[in-house]
Order: structure tokens, then C-alpha cells, then sequence
């Protein structure tokens, strides 16, 4: 959450009229705020200067293009964690993947953006409550359980950054055991397909990350990093390990919660 009001914060960036209207009627239902600016320029300025609780890009932004502009507040900002995005025309996979590589989160069309949209909204308004986190009313018998028993867990942390409820984080939680990204991954190296491999390490570094697992998360970027920079040997060479490691901690949080 922002830390300075009641409600989530949306940062909207688009100049089409057709996609605005749609944005605020999805936020009409909601206890949500919305800014609306309309270049790239302008959206790396707000993040720079405050903390949304979702940012909504047009691909087609004035200015500094929506992908520069991730690039660059996904690198320093006040918003490097929150999640992005990024509004199509077209449902063209090409296109999906340049955003996704770039550092939005999802890719919506038009078509989409409604009811994709408006369940989002829903999922960010119910982590609010009274504009802070909900950390002090959870159950601390479940949280001390998991940071005893899951190593390299911080989950007090990641409830205050990221879900702000612990049913919420139990949630994501669900989401990092439940993922087939890490056999995608894997999938991926055997085929040496490092492009599917980079998405599938660009996925797990926001999971585990969200559910306060930074070390592996730290991991999953070292490889996404190692992708961009082509170094294919240095994959090959420590990928299994991570992937055993991440597997490991599955297990782990599997066993604590009896899931």
C-alpha cells in the first residue's frame, strides 16, 4: 500500500479516451483512486515520487514509449515492485512477450481490460484497510511458523511490502507452490530455448519475491540477468542448483502447511 491514504492508488497512462472510460468505470465500484497522465515521461516521474498500488501503461504512450518507461522505473523507483500493466491493441504474442520482457506484469487488450480489470481492482481494494497493513491483526502463529520452519523466509516483511494480508499472502504462497514455471524452466534449458527460459526466470523472481523468499529471488534474476547477457555457460552451469533449491523450499512450505 501507498502508506498515505485510505485507498489504493492507480497510476493510469494513456490518452485514448475509449481506454480512460473504461478504467474509471472498472474503479467506480471500488473504494480506488485513479491519476491519469498521458506520456512515458510523466509516468516515471509520478513513480519516482510515490508509491501506486497498480500501474496501468498504454503501449502507445507520447513520450517516452511504455516500455522504456517500465525499464526505467522497474530499475529505481518508488514502484519497482508494484504491479504493471500494459494495455494492447492487438493480442499479438510477439508483442505480449516484448512487455513482459520489459517488465510489466500482464498484458491486457481492450477486449480484456473490463473484467480483467475489475477483478485486479477487487483483489488490490480488499488488501487496504484504514491505508496500512493488516500485519498487526494476523495470525502470528502461522507467520513465526513459517519463518521457523521455511529457511530464508521472510513473510512479516513481504505481508507489509506486498500481499498486506496474511489470507492474501497465503494466496500467493499458493501460487509459488502450485507453479509450473519451474518445469517450464527447465523444460526450456533442455531445449535451449533461452527466451521461454528468461520469462520462466522473470516469473519466478516476482513470485518468490512477492512471498518474501529474496534469496531465491536474488537467484532467479542472477539467471534472467544471465540470458540477457548471453551467457549460456554460466545457465547450464547453476540452473540445476536453484531449481533444486526452489524445489526444496516447495517442499518445505508444503510440510509446514500441510498443503
Amino acid at each position: 500500500m501507498n502508506g498515505k491514504s485510505d485507498m489504493p492508488i492507480i497510476l493510469a497512462a494513456c490518452s485514448d479516451k475509449e481506454n480512460i472510460t473504461l478504467i474509471k468505470k472498472a474503479c467506480s465500484d471500488s473504494d480506488t483512486s485513479i491519476e491519469v497522465i498521458s506520456s512515458g515521461d510523466e509516468a516515471i516521474n509520478a513513480c519516482n515520487h510515490k508509491k501506486y498500488d497498480l500501474l496501468l501503461f498504454e503501449k502507445s504512450l507520447t513520450g517516452l514509449d511504455c516500455i522504456f518507461a517500465i525499464k526505467r522505473i522497474r530499475e529505481h523507483s518508488n514502484n519497482v515492485e508494484t504491479h504493471a500493466i500494459c494495455l494492447i491493441s492487438n493480442n499479438i504474442s510477439s508483442i505480449k512477450e516484448m512487455c513482459i520482457e520489459a517488465g510489466y506484469d500482464d498484458v491486457l487488450t481492450k477486449a480484456q481490460l473490463a473484467d480483467e480489470l475489475t477483478q485486479i481492482i477487487s483483489e488490490i481494494s480488499s488488501r487496504s484497510i484504514d491505508g496500512k497493513s493488516d500485519y498487526d491483526v494476523i495470525d502470528k502463529e502461522i507467520v513465526d511458523k513459517l519463518e521457523m520452519c521455511v529457511p530464508n523466509i521472510n513473510v512479516s516483511d513481504a505481508i507489509e511490502k506486498y500481499s498486506g494480508t496474511l489470507d492474501f499472502y497465503l494466496d500467493m504462497l499458493s501460487d509459488v507452490v502450485k507453479t509450473s514455471r519451474i518445469e517450464k524452466m527447465e523444460t526450456s534449458l533442455k531445449n535451449s530455448d533461452f527466451t521461454e527460459y528468461r520469462l520462466n526466470a522473470h516469473t519466478l523472481k516476482g513470485l518468490t519475491r512477492s512471498v518474501g523468499l529474496y534469496d531465491l529471488a536474488d537467484s532467479f534474476e542472477t539467471l534472467q540477468k544471465a540470458c540477457d547477457n548471453e551467457e549460456y555457460d554460466f545457465i547450464e552451469k547453476n540452473s540445476s542448483d536453484i531449481v533444486k533449491k526452489f524445489k526444496l523450499t516447495v517442499d518445505k512450505i508444503n510440510d509446514t502447511m500441510n498443503w
